[in-house]
């Protein structure tokens, strides 16, 4: 079996973890990547095995793509998703999937009318220290949980983007 992915957004995450990925995984045939700003397309490697396109519905038009990952700003995840599932993609999305309740509730909908198409990717809950939290409290190690206040320390530093420092495109913030 083999598989068209589209990837929409080409920061970090995609350069980093998911090009790198699916150009080493035999099942994809076909990798298409859409990010709204070009330059980013003509700054990073890509092989020329990849398709560039210039607007997301020209992504969204092939039908030789089945399943597309959004790593988009935060703000702009609900918007894509709900695009990438009228064109009768698989989606799999970058945390959070949603930055608001009106978000929320349109995924809610658009859920029951393309269900078991929508993935969210939480890779942290994966991470070793998450693991040892988690086995603490399923195990009950420390009686009744009521609350739980956490802290991220990043070693890189917060990501300049200043999407990423507004509360209201990043769905929190810094």
């Amino acid at each position: 079996m083999s598989i068209g992915i589209g990837i929409i957004g080409l920061g970090w995450i995609s350069q980093k973890i998911y090009l790198p990925y699916f150009l080493n995984n035999e099942a994809v045939n076909k990798i298409v990547i859409y990010d709204i700003d070009l330059n980013k397309t003509k700054n990073t490697p890509i092989p020329s095995s990849v398709l560039i396109v210039n607007t997301l519905e020209a992504l969204l038009s092939l039908s030789d793509i089945d399943a597309v990952f959004i790593a988009t700003p935060n703000f702009l995840h609900c918007e894509h998703i709900i695009k990438a599932l009228q064109a009768d993609k698989i989606v799999f999305c970058d945390k959070p999937i949603c930055i608001n309740k009106e978000q929320v509730k349109s995924l809610e909908d658009i859920n029951c009318l393309y269900p078991d198409r929508l993935f969210p990717l939480l890779p942290n809950r994966f991470r070793q220290d998450i693991q040892y939290i988690k086995s603490v409290l399923e195990n009950d190690d420390i009686g009744n949980v009521y609350k739980i206040k956490a802290h991220w320390i990043r070693d890189s530093g917060i990501p300049g983007s200043s999407w990423f420092l507004d509360s209201k495109k990043a769905g929190g913030g810094y």
